[in-house]
């Protein structure tokens, strides 16, 4: 504490914060949706996306903030909320946009973003809204903070999302890393079929989705977007186009067609195939509502909610039992639960601690569980008694520049596996003359 003494805890489940000299700005999540709070306990704005950087204005008298509307990755927007909640945006959604801050005399926003890959720069916003850039560098830059006198403190990113996997059979992990953000969507039960995505530099605008098989031979790709799951029999894909929350696309891995099909406007977050390959299952939103779970038959079908309003899932995992009969998902206050796919009920799953997970089905009556660190320590925990043994270390071979580490997509017979690692190596900037 800067007055001394030792510090104490004010506020819970804080994702972001910023103050003024009496208050603090803060943003949770809460019951399926993402605050901005000001005082705390006040909601001046919330989404069922997520929301990054809020930072006050000078005069104190508003709020800027980068809105993303999907739970997923970096598209958004730059708004703007004044003290009473009155929310204005400010810019066109963009690929990429992450740190944000006031100009010295509060006339701009300035950001980084940029609007198709990774490569962010440094751009400014006026109230009214006219966009303007002021750097560009090769390579991705992220704004912290820009003093009253004008200097900025920035870095200068070089980002990578990688993968390690185990194939089966092989005696050690190798690296299946394809581009410059490949990150995994599914994996097919038998192990030998890694489903992944391309969205950063290298995927463009659009993202670009690719199939590939684990002994390392080169991977198909299967056309733009994004990609969530694999079916059982390995022969279609479901997945979004671009950024359109509203659009599922259903891509074959061989022959046939594409299909897609129109939410309307319901938003559509993240899902999951059933066996059947009859039925998805996906978390998605109606307008005005918190997240929850739908059914839906595949193409044709009505989406309809199988459980209550703020149950979510773990986002990048398979979190549909093998049998189709449950789905692993986390209730209003984050805690992981086993939902039935029939009657939406849930239980929770015993035995975890703080912060832990539960991500996937070990195929009988267990569940793997871990905690996003590095390493990240995989367990196996029993649903019927909480016992758990550690099934996995992962820990990268090179840890340099690694934060985080997603939770692995494994094989039924728990012999094969693949995982994602988020490398940043950066360098930090004190930037004088920017105008």
């Amino acid at each position: 504490m800067l007055s001394g003494g030792t510090p104490r805890p004010v506020e819970n489940d804080i994702e972001f914060v910023d103050w003024t000299r009496k208050d603090l700005a803060i943003v949770r999540r809460v019951a399926g949706r993402t605050r901005l709070e000001f005082p705390a306990g006040k909601v001046l704005y919330e989404t069922v996306g997520w929301i990054g950087n809020p930072r006050f204005s000078p005069r104190g008298d508003s709020i800027a903030f980068i809105d993303h509307q999907a739970l997923w990755g970096e598209p958004g927007v730059v708004a703007i909320v004044d003290l009473a909640g009155h929310k204005r945006v400010l810019t066109q959604q963009v690929d990429s946009i992450q740190g944000l801050a006031w100009s010295p005399k509060g006339e701009e926003v300035w950001f980084t973003a940029t609007p198709s890959g990774s490569a962010r720069a440094l751009r400014a916003v006026s109230l009214s809204g006219k966009e303007r850039l002021i750097i560009r560098v090769p390579g991705i830059l992220n704004l912290f903070d820009v003093s009253r006198n004008g200097r900025v403190l920035l870095s200068r990113d070089d980002w990578r999302v990688g993968i390690l996997a185990l194939a089966p059979n092989a005696g050690k992990e190798q690296d299946l890393s394809w581009m410059d953000f490949s990150a995994i969507r599914d994996m097919s039960s038998d192990g030998k079929l890694l489903l992944f995505d391309e969205s950063g530099e290298a995927g463009g605008l659009l993202g670009a989705i690719y199939l590939r098989q684990m002994d390392g031979s080169p991977p198909v790709r299967l056309g733009d977007g994004l990609s969530e799951s694999l079916s059982a029999d390995s022969q279609w894909v479901m997945g979004f186009s671009g950024y359109d929350l509203r659009n599922m696309i259903i891509l074959p891995t061989g022959t046939g067609q594409a299909q897609t099909i129109d939410l309307e406007t319901l938003g559509y977050h993240w899902g999951n195939w059933l066996p059947s390959g009859r039925q998805v299952l996906f978390l998605g939103n109606e307008a005005g509502h918190a997240s929850r779970i739908y059914l839906m038959d595949v193409p044709h079908g009505h989406p309809h909610p199988i459980t209550v309003e703020g149950v979510g899932v773990v986002n990048y995992t398979h979190f549909v039992s093998p049998d189709g009969q449950f789905f692993l998902g986390l209730d209003a206050n984050r805690n992981s639960f086993v939902y039935s796919v029939q009657s939406g009920e849930g239980k929770p799953v015993p035995g975890l601690n703080p912060a832990e997970v539960a991500f996937g089905w070990t195929g009988d009556e267990s569940v793997y569980v871990y905690r996003p660190a590095v390493p990240a320590l995989v367990y196996q925990v029993e649903l019927s008694t909480g016992h758990r043994q550690l099934w996995k270390e992962l820990n990268p071979p090179d840890p340099a520049g690694i934060n985080f580490i997603r939770s692995p997509h494994i094989s039924a017979d728990g012999k094969a596996y693949a995982y994602n690692y988020n490398r940043v190596l950066s360098s930090l900037y004190l930037v004088d003359g920017l105008k």
